[in-house]
């Protein structure tokens, strides 16, 4: 089991409607090999690729990064999921560096929320309940703190 580093930020959804806070971890040297330490809960989780620039947010006076979009899943078991996940060759081939997870109470909660963001953002890797999302040339979000 292994244990990835807590960025102490979230993916900004909710100016598309997501107010749900998704937490950020670094993928690092993760290659789906082990299973990952969530806790085994529910949630749904966002890879993501962050940008290596950065813009300054005057109102915070903090560097800001933008994360793109790459795979939105859910899962009823976040210990169990991620070891050889059945996606791992398209999240690594879009340089995933970052997983964002919202925890939810179950998993009908979960899949209510991964169908919401399905149905706002286009996601490269995800092959289905993703054909029309209500943003589908929002391809990168921001970062909060």
């Amino acid at each position: 089991m292994r244990r990835l580093k807590k960025t102490n930020k979230w993916l900004g959804l909710s100016d598309y409607g997501i107010p749900e806070k998704f937490d950020t971890y670094e993928l690092g040297d993760y290659d789906f090999s082990s299973d990952l330490d969530f806790h085994e809960i529910a949630a749904v989780y966002i890879f993501t690729e962050r940008d290596n620039y950065s813009s300054s947010n005057p109102s915070f006076e903090k560097e800001m990064y933008k994360h793109t979009l790459i795979y939105c899943g859910m899962t009823g078991n976040t210990n169990e999921r991620f070891k050889e996940h059945f996606h791992k060759n398209e999240i690594l081939g879009h340089k995933a560096n970052r997983i964002s997870l919202c925890f939810c109470k179950n998993e009908d909660d979960a899949k209510s929320l991964e169908r919401s963001i399905l149905e706002t953002f286009s996601f490269p890797v995800n092959e289905r309940g993703n054909e029309s999302p209500k943003y589908p040339d929002v391809t990168q979000v921001w970062e909060e703190f």
